[in-house]
């Protein structure tokens, strides 16, 4: 999901909005509507305006219930990994750590069922 939120200097509407997301734990992209003309041209008028990929779901003075039904509430803490990229941190961590191993068919069988091979022993 991405989440942007278009706002302009001095606008406490927008201040109150990234604060409300932030509380929700979403941390938005920043756009400045008097940075760019082509958000100048659409939404001038109408900041604060809340995106998600794209679409507005929220615009001007946005409550926290708003956003909870369209953002719900985010992670408090960080954000977990994409499963391709967790799974890549996983056999690196393995690669580490059969490094050291001395046998070397162990090494394999520990690589194999990390990548998800299993070990035909």
């Amino acid at each position: 999901m991405r989440l942007v939120l278009v706002t302009r200097q001095g606008c406490s509407l927008c201040e109150s909005a990234l604060g409300l997301l932030r509380d929700l734990g979403h941390e938005p992209e920043l756009q400045d509507v008097d940075t760019d003309d082509a958000l100048h041209d659409l939404y001038d008028w109408r900041v604060p305006v809340v995106l998600v990929d794209e679409r507005i779901v929220a615009e001007g003075k946005i409550t926290r219930e708003q956003l909870v039904k369209v953002v719900g509430e985010g992670p408090v803490g960080p954000s977990k990994p994409e499963p391709q990229f967790a799974r890549l941190l996983l056999i690196m961590t393995v690669l580490r750590y059969i490094r050291y191993e001395t046998d070397v068919r162990a090494r394999w069988i520990l690589f194999g069922e990390c990548i998800g091979f299993g070990s035909n022993a």
